[in-house]
């Protein structure tokens, strides 16, 4: 039983150490230019060991996405749940919260989206759930903005949220622009 857990932890410490690599690498060399043998090197380890962890690079974009989109709502979930705010308050902290991550990290979300992480559906399915439960979070705060007259009723709350998103959206691409 203990070897099993000692396996897991090294397991999951390999591959964050290939996810590490994988990062850094694709920054340098860009999405195109990276393969499975440059991330290897850049590990410090075999090409064959990457194989052991990550089937091809998609599935490679897959972990960087989903330890971005982790990192990312366990910053912005909290400010959603944060009672002692106004609704409006909290919604305004989230939308400021991602624009800065994405501003942040503008040079691997470029990576990810020409890897074709361009939406929940190319996600991993773990981390799909994760976003869906955060965005019925957002789907009540924006709800008890509008009961609370701070944000119009005149749009269904989905609207205005689909329209976050993209506001959102439109900022990361415009953010992307001076990346090299």
């Amino acid at each position: 039983m203990r070897s099993d857990s000692f396996r897991k932890l090294r397991h999951d410490a390999t591959a964050q150490i290939l996810v590490d690599a994988a990062e850094a690498v694709l920054i340098a060399k860009g999405l195109e230019k990276v393969t499975m043998r440059d991330i290897a090197a850049q590990a410090g380890c075999a090409a064959g060991t990457i194989y052991l962890y990550f089937k091809n690079k998609q599935d490679v974009i897959g972990a960087i996405a989903d330890r971005h989109s982790g990192t990312l709502l366990s910053q912005v979930t909290p400010l959603l749940g944060d009672s002692a705010l106004l609704p409006l308050e909290r919604l305004r902290r989230v939308t400021f919260a991602m624009v800065e991550y994405f501003s942040m990290h503008r040079a691997i979300i470029r990576i990810l989206q020409a890897g074709g992480v361009t939406g929940l559906s190319s996600l991993p399915e773990e981390c799909q759930e994760r976003w869906r439960r955060f965005m019925a979070e957002e789907l009540k705060a924006i709800r008890a903005a509008q009961a609370d007259g701070s944000v119009r009723n005149d749009f269904p709350p989905e609207v205005i949220q689909q329209f976050r998103a993209m506001v959102i959206s439109g900022f990361n691409s415009d953010v992307q622009g001076d990346v090299p």
